[in-house]
């Protein structure tokens, strides 16, 4: 017997405690191993480590094309699920007080709805908040979340939180920038603000976009804790129910890409806070290649990188009260991420350019005393590299101590639609065999200014942007280039890392599930 869309449904349970569920043509009576279909997919896991409570986390992201492909969708989007969230209040105040909890947001691709709490009610309270989403769109009725007065008030309050965000620190301006230069798709607050200002940001253009947007979409869901196949089956059924969107293509995903970088960049702003009278830098130095070698060697360089950094920047010159170097991966839509190490500096009395200069010696201070060959500093290299491997390790093999904790680790490799459920394991043996001198090549082939690194500086108040003769010193003038705007960068266009797009035919998170 088949359900009235005809659509299949596939379910795999494999020797493990994870399983999974492919949706396309949702027909209850084919039921076997996961095939090559494409559609809709639940992963779901039993609780193992911890003791028996009757608690479920149930999380869904919905991959909708038009969700943030301008500014103006990304706002648009933004007013829809804040509108959507407080009409449900009042709704599901009870919830809440009985152990429940949901919530919808905006994503870089679509959206996330989340339930959690006491399973035998969990069913109930998604029936609750999904079922509202776009039925009266589709049957053009009255929306129990298009209330005028109200989107007024939230329309507002996005306004004043953009706003706000202006005033943030430098530092964290520096960091927003490079986001923006790094990333395919990010929007800047200031085109936020105009897309917002507009008249024809109304509730009209509101509820025109939710329905667009979920006409046509792609869900991947995750169901962990006490559950089985059979509820995890319900809460896609009824997730799917309530859409009721058509099967979104793979060549219809608008996929976040991470630029790569092959030469010295160097990018001045205007801090957008004028009273702030603090600089900012953030230096970023790109790993060229992708991988878990990569992921590993990044993260142990940066730990050693990290106590040195704030010894000198911070301690010894005193550059300011905010001084980090750490490792920095940034993920695309697909994997695999992107690694690369940053330095971050904020001065009341340095301007960005002393920052810089001050960042590039320890750097290569640091690799001086990394890759010494005098006896004594050569020791005391080989001993911290293993304290910080050991460390490391210790990191990757600890365990969680709490249900969402598993849950995060979990969700965080559906998210990134990697589905390694054995990644500490293959961090672990990436580890193990790694010595100090491959370390120190991997850092030379890294820690070059000229090759593939980006340089943020924000001015504060009572200090404009020199002219370029005057911003990037004369000796390193062959090794950076200046970036003018966003804008021309992005429309360049630059090159961007190769991503692993996912086969259409059967899923492998099931392959290489833990056991």
């Amino acid at each position: 017997m088949c359900l009235s869309r005809g659509i299949s449904l596939w379910c795999l349970f494999p020797r493990s405690i994870l399983r999974e569920l492919t949706f396309q043509r949702l027909c209850l009576s084919s039921i076997g191993p996961v095939r090559g279909y494409g559609g809709n997919r639940i992963t779901t896991t039993k609780q193992k480590n911890w003791k028996a409570q009757p608690k479920v986390n149930v999380m869904f992201q919905i991959t909708a094309p038009y969700s943030d492909v301008t500014a103006r969708s990304a706002v648009l989007t933004t007013l829809w699920t804040m509108l959507y969230n407080d009409a449900l209040v009042e709704t599901t105040y009870d919830a809440g007080v009985a152990g429940l909890s949901w919530g919808l947001s905006p994503s870089a691709d679509g959206l996330r709805i989340s339930v959690g709490g006491y399973n035998d009610k969990l069913l109930l309270l998604l029936k609750q908040v999904t079922d509202p989403m776009v039925t009266c769109l589709r049957e053009n009725s009255q929306c129990m979340w298009a209330n005028a007065k109200r989107f007024e008030v939230i329309k507002d309050e996005l306004r004043r939180g953009l706003e706000n965000s202006k005033k943030m620190s430098p530092y964290a301006r520096a960091m927003e920038r490079m986001s923006h230069l790094l990333q395919k798709r990010v929007w800047s607050t200031d085109r936020l603000l105009y897309e917002l200002s507009l008249p024809t940001m109304d509730l009209d253009a509101v509820a025109e976009h939710a329905k667009e947007m979920l006409a046509r979409t792609h869900m991947e869901g995750f169901v962990h804790g006490n559950a089985d196949a059979n509820m995890a089956r319900a809460c896609l059924e009824q997730v799917s129910r309530a859409l009721k969107s058509f099967p979104l293509p793979d060549t219809e995903r608008e996929v976040q890409e991470i630029v790569k970088l092959n030469a010295g960049l160097l990018f001045a702003d205007q801090h957008t806070n004028a009273d702030d009278l603090n600089h900012a830098l953030e230096l970023y130095y790109q790993v060229p290649r992708t991988g878990i070698s990569q992921d590993v060697k990044t993260a142990l360089l940066g730990e050693m990188m990290r106590e040195p950094c704030f010894n000198q920047l911070r301690t010894q010159e005193q550059l300011g009260y905010i001084v980090a170097c750490r490792s920095r991966p940034i993920m695309p839509t697909y994997p695999p991420a992107v690694d690369g190490l940053s330095i971050l500096v904020q001065s009341s009395f340095k301007d960005p350019a002393a920052l810089d200069m001050s960042a590039q010696r320890f750097v290569a201070s640091f690799m001086s005393n990394l890759s010494s060959t005098e006896r004594e500093v050569a020791t005391e290299q080989e001993a911290s590299f293993k304290a910080h491997k050991q460390s490391l390790l210790a990191e990757i093999q600890e365990k969680e101590t709490t249900v969402s904790q598993e849950t995060g680790r979990l969700w965080k490799e559906i998210l990134s639609r990697r589905y390694e459920w054995n990644r500490r394991h293959l961090l672990e043996a990436a580890v193990q065999p790694l010595t100090l001198k491959e370390l120190i090549v991997f850092a030379r082939t890294v820690l070059q200014i000229q090759a593939h690194s980006l340089a943020v500086w924000i001015y504060g108040k009572g200090m404009d942007i020199p002219e370029d003769s005057k911003l990037i010193p004369l000796e390193q003038q062959q090794d950076r280039t200046r970036i003018h705007s966003v804008a021309v960068f992005k429309r360049a266009p630059p090159i961007y890392f190769p991503i692993s797009y996912p086969k259409t035919e059967a899923a492998k998170a099931s392959a290489t599930a833990p056991r």
